[in-house]
């Protein structure tokens, strides 16, 4: 299978030219219960899902955009008319996760937790 390469930055996706025998694909909304994304779920071995509580995730999304120039003002816009309306769509409609992870705050290194998901 040939693995893309994302750029963020570009907002584009594009073949590496490498084959690979596993993937890790990532996407918000690929754990979503309703179709078209649960139709995916047969193609995948493990499903992961990386779980923070919603005011870290609001406080990180603040700072992505302060890093990236906005005033504080467009940040906000930003983060509570898309971004917190996506990770609430995400947070309450994810389902299938065998594994979530977590980074522990109080950890040195910001070490990750993992649990196994309720089936």
């Amino acid at each position: 299978m040939m693995s893309p390469i994302l750029s963020r930055q570009q907002r584009t996706g594009s073949a590496s030219g490498r084959s690979a025998r596993h993937i890790i694909v990532e996407c918000n909304y690929l754990l979503i219960g309703t179709k078209p994304w649960s139709d995916l779920m047969p193609f995948f071995n493990l499903v992961t899902m990386v779980r923070e509580d919603r005011q870290l995730l609001e406080r990180r999304l603040l700072q992505r955009w302060l890093s990236h120039g906005y005033s504080g003002d467009a940040a906000r816009a930003k983060v509570d008319s898309n971004d917190l309306v996506n990770a609430d769509i995400v947070l309450n409609e994810s389902r299938g996760a065998q594994l979530i992870l977590r980074s522990r705050q109080s950890s040195p290194g910001r070490a990750v937790q993992a649990e196994a998901a309720d089936r």
